[in-house]
Formats: structure tokens, sequence, C-alpha cells
């Protein structure tokens, strides 16, 4: 770094201000790991929703070897929460995505550059994996 901006950004911290490309940086880590953790906590919910799906053996449903009734609406409600939560997801990358092109045209040098962040494609078919795995046929 520039002899230049190491004194002026030595200056900024002993005022106690820091310039918007470290507070940018400081809002990108804290959303990384809060992404992670939303995507974590939507796949362990899927995991149990498929779990508790009506199948058969359970709830009454006799018929061994295939899902009771009620579980094409089941599906239906679990395919559209997920694409809800997916449609969410993403408005959430946009806007960190956002503020990493912004901390990157505010970067003092290219070494400091962030990559955008995108949702793994595997998320995309995660829920019809499981329930192939589950071996439920589609509504």
């Amino acid at each position: 770094m520039p002899a230049d901006l190491r004194l002026a950004f030595r200056m900024l911290k002993r005022a106690g201000f820091a310039p918007e490309w470290i507070e940018l940086d400081k809002e990108i880590r804290a959303e990384i790991p809060r992404g992670e953790l939303l995507l974590s906590r939507h796949r362990e919910w899927l995991t149990r929703s498929v779990a508790a799906l009506p199948w058969a053996g359970g709830r009454g449903w006799e018929k061994e070897g295939q899902a009771s009734p009620h579980a094409g609406s089941a599906v239906a409600r679990l395919r559209a929460a997920h694409r809800r939560f997916l449609v969410e997801h993403e408005a959430r990358l946009a806007d960190l995505n956002w503020k990493i092109e912004r901390f990157n045209w505010l970067a003092p040098t290219p070494r400091l550059h962030r990559r955008p962040v995108r949702l793994a494609p595997e998320w995309r078919g995660l829920l019809e994996q499981m329930l192939r795995e589950r071996d439920v046929t589609r509504d």
C-alpha cells in the first residue's frame, strides 16, 4: 500500500474512523456466515420435513410400499416452501454481491478484492433428490 494511504488510514484509525471499504468488508464478513447458517438450517428443516411426510405404514395408511393419499399435498407445500426460501436467499445474495462489488470498487488494491457469492447449483435440486431417496412419487 502506498505510504500516503498508510498515513491517511493511520490518522483515520487514531480518530476512530474507518474508510468505507473497511466497514463494507466487516459487513461482508459478517453476512457470509449468516447466509451459511440459514442454508444449514434450511437443509435441516428439509430433512426433518421429508422424514415427517405421511408414508406407508404410518398414520393409518395400510397399503405397503405406497405413500399415503396426503403425501401429494404435503410434498407440494414442501416444494413451495423450498422455492420461497431459494427466492429469498437469492435476494440476500444479490444484496451481498452488491456490497462486494462496491467493496471491490473502493478497495485500494486489487489484492483485497472479493469474489461474488453464488448459490451452489445443487440447492435447486436438493429437495427433489431427498424425495427420490425417500422414494416419493411426483404429484
